[in-house]
């Protein structure tokens, strides 16, 4: 069985029953139910899925990758990591509950040479990664200019500047 695969591909991370640890999740969640995107894009709920993720990767031109990321800074703090240092940071820092499974990703996709050449993580700092389904007040204060963010790459992926 063949699937059709868009270009883009938009993959929240994380685990909603872990509060902050779901924000992937819950931005995929909001872009889904509050924005059009181009036909090209998809928008994936990747949860803890781990390993099984490498086949969604192949095909694709780019990967745009939302998590929750324990960095030590402020609750809410946002921030972006591009294709080339998104190894280096994994191997680092303790980023998520689901980190190792994020870096066998990528690992493994690169030496199947199926990932795409643009990735891209947009983190959160968590406030808590305690039981419950709603997110802390800093992360969730954040998820629009979060998504804008995202977005905004997209489109200038799509309509990039020469």
């Amino acid at each position: 069985m063949s699937r059709s695969v868009k270009k883009i591909l938009i993959l929240g991370v994380g685990n909603i029953l872990l509060r902050d640890e779901g924000v992937g999740v819950r931005v995929v969640e909001k872009i889904r139910d509050e924005h059009t995107l181009p036909d090209d894009v998809e928008v994936m709920d990747g949860g803890t899925l781990g390993l099984t993720l490498i086949p969604y990767l192949e095909g694709r031109e780019a990967v745009f990758i939302i998590d929750a990321v324990d960095r030590g800074g402020r609750p809410g703090e946002l921030f972006r990591i591009e294709s080339g240092d998104i190894n280096d940071f994994y191997n680092a820092r303790k980023l998520s509950a689901h980190q190792i499974g994020l870096r066998e990703v990528l690992a493994l996709s690169r030496l199947q040479d199926i990932l795409p050449k643009r990735v891209c993580l947009f983190g959160i700092q968590p406030q808590t990664v305690d039981v419950g389904l709603d997110l802390s007040e800093p992360v969730s204060a954040r998820l629009d200019e979060l998504i804008e963010m995202l977005l905004e790459e997209v489109k200038g992926l799509k309509n990039p500047v020469d």
